[in-house]
């Protein structure tokens, strides 16, 4: 997801396909129901600073569903690319529900978000080691531009880390992620986007790294109904440490994203 930070800061207003319904036009503005579906090229995949794809090119789409009540629910992919660490180029798959309700002017919005993963193994194989699909509990508040979010995992698995020491090293439930991010459109066409990110992990997986710190900026501009970005995402030294130079360090990724 949602991976999805960065697909969430890159998204233009929204069209959509009508309604559950073969009646008049007037009826299906009227329904409760809303369904729509994105597709976007990038050059690369980022998921909390960190290439998903070797910084090659990713392929991502997926669909929604919106209640007029506030509940939704929804399912996206990305191919990703692990290398030999984890049996060679996979799918991701993420499947989300959850619902939004005002606090005030505050919008406020609550989910569950799985991470599936197939077509790829397990980073290390074996009893004693995590696997790569993991639960979140995600909640977020929007204000003024202002997107604060928090993903908390409630699965024992956490994306294929292990713990460095502990009875259990595959279990890192308790581990977050935090991110700030604002949006500021200058007119109906052209948008701004900043944001930044603190992964937690519940234990230390590996000596002296239990966090890292991700960031990103980035233009949108849309052309005939196609959101064109570019954005410049990158990691804290320590995340380049961990995860190798060219994956964590920054970089530019250009996308061309359709919302329909």
């Amino acid at each position: 997801m949602k991976k999805l930070i960065l697909a969430n800061a890159v998204m233009a207003a929204v069209s959509t396909f009508g309604a559950f319904t073969t009646a008049s036009a007037a009826d299906a503005a009227a329904s409760p129901h809303t369904i729509t579906g994105n597709a976007g090229l990038f050059t690369d995949y980022r998921f909390r600073g960190v290439s998903q794809t070797q910084n090659d090119i990713s392929f991502q789409g997926g669909f929604d569903y919106a209640h007029s009540s506030g509940f939704y629910a929804g399912v996206w992919n990305s191919n990703i690319g692990f290398g030999n660490q984890a049996g060679g180029n996979g799918l991701e798959t993420d499947i989300y529900g959850g619902y939004t309700f005002p606090i005030g002017p505050v919008a406020a919005d609550i989910g569950l978000l799985q991470y599936v993963y197939s077509g790829t193994n397990d980073p290390l194989g074996g009893p004693g080691t995590s696997g790569l699909d993991t639960l979140e509990i995600y909640g977020k508040l929007g204000y003024m531009g202002f997107t604060l979010a928090g993903y908390y995992s409630l699965s024992d698995d956490y994306f294929g880390y292990n713990a460095v020491s502990g009875a259990n090293p595959a279990d890192l439930s308790g581990s977050t992620y935090v991110n700030l991010a604002y949006k500021y459109s200058f007119n109906d066409k052209l948008s701004l986007t900043a944001a930044v990110g603190q992964t937690d992990f519940d234990r230390p997986i590996a000596a002296g790294f239990d966090s890292y710190v991700d960031y990103s900026v980035g233009l949108t501009y849309n052309l005939n109904g196609f959101d064109l970005g570019v954005a410049y995402i990158a990691s804290d030294n320590d995340a380049e440490k961990f995860f190798g130079k060219d994956p964590a360090e920054g970089d530019v990724v250009f996308s061309v994203k359709k919302v329909f």
